[in-house]
């Protein structure tokens, strides 16, 4: 029941998004029409006191956070709302907020303008981009979109389902460093212009009828790539569990079907023009036979991958740019009826099951 209430829910929301998102609204709007529906489906009681404080100032001279999100021990996320559309890239809101957190004693925080949703950990110890958890947008319906937001409904805190991502995401971030340092490395130790001395001397010891201009020249000569294996980052637990096995097994798990795999399955025929206006102006992208999509003169290997080229075309971050590349992208077909992508995705996913 909680999971249709919260379906039905973002439906609504996305609905409300897709009418106001050009035009825009003001922050209050937001907030009503936005932001608190979705709390509510979330487990929060708008109306409980103990539960949600609008407008909470720690100490009485402060300026408020726009709502404090409560559990026995007192607040534990502040929500901070912006008005539909408004960017969220300003550095000095994340940092007020982030900073009010922190002096409130408040671990998480949460910006938003009813559509994206950023996530912090203010109490981490990391410069302020650096307590960036993640980044969602309602408007998308990214696949995990309803178990991200299970992170921040009233069972998932008393749960610490967030504390234990972020654990997770802070290994993961460590193991990427030493990835990445390792890389240096060893790219260092075969440069082909100036190959490291010790390495030489290491390899003239293993390879005895080499001389060390030989292994030099050799090492001028190799072009050396390295690439760590997909298993040697932790993998991120879905959040939450998921309860009980799943009846009807797929025969291609839904993260892994590609464009390649609908069009062999004779889903659609390539070549197939798709679009999406973004920040009002009209942007097509083609899918090719092969599974690729063209988009402005580059071939990009999923719809992810040209759903961000869109956004860095409009100056997002890198690090933010992250796009749910199958309900971004849309289709007119025979009919003249305009669908996601991610429909033609959802017609092999039938026709795959038992």
């Amino acid at each position: 029941m909680a999971e249709r209430a919260l379906d039905s829910t973002l439906s609504a929301i996305q609905e409300q998004i897709a009418r106001y998102e050009s035009g825009g609204i003001n922050e209050q709007n937001t907030k009503a029409i936005l932001i608190e529906p979705l709390l509510s489906a979330l487990g929060w009681n708008l109306l409980d006191l103990s539960e949600v404080h609008r407008e909470y100032r720690y100490q009485s001279a402060d300026n408020p956070a726009d709502y404090a999100l409560l559990d026995e021990d007192g607040p534990c996320i502040f929500v901070e709302a912006k008005s539909l559309g408004r960017s969220l890239d300003e550095r000095k809101w994340s940092g007020q907020v982030i900073g009010y957190a922190g002096v409130a004693g408040v671990q998480w925080v949460v910006l938003t303008d009813g559509n994206e949703y950023r996530i912090f950990n203010a109490h981490a110890s990391v410069p302020v981009e650096e307590k960036l958890f993640c980044i969602f947008r309602v408007a998308e319906g990214q696949p995990q979109l309803a178990h991200t937001l299970a992170l921040l409904s009233r069972d998932g805190l008393k749960n610490k389902l967030l504390q234990t991502r972020w654990d997770t995401e802070i290994e993961n971030r460590r193991i990427r460093n030493v990835n990445q340092q390792v890389h240096t490395a060893l790219l260092d130790l075969v440069n082909a212009d100036r190959p490291d001395a010790q390495f030489v001397r290491l390899l003239g010891r293993r390879l005895t009828d080499l001389n060390s201009s030989d292994i030099r020249g050799s090492l001028s000569r190799l072009r050396a790539q390295f690439e760590f294996s997909e298993d040697s980052e932790p993998v991120i637990p879905p959040d939450p569990p998921v309860v009980g096995p799943d009846p009807k097994p797929r025969v291609v798990k839904v993260s892994r079907v590609s464009l390649k795999h609908i069009i062999d399955a004779g889903i659609f025929e390539a070549p197939l023009d798709i679009h999406r206006t973004y920040k009002q102006r009209l942007h097509r992208a083609r899918i090719e036979s092969d599974g690729s999509i063209s988009f402005q003169g580059k071939r990009y290997s999923t719809p992810s991958g040209a759903g961000s080229a869109v956004r860095l075309l409009h100056g997002a971050p890198r690090d933010s740019a992250q796009t749910a590349g199958w309900s971004f992208w849309r289709y007119t077909d025979s009919d003249g009826k305009v669908e996601t992508i991610g429909a033609l995705r959802q017609r092999f996913i039938e026709i795959q099951k038992p």
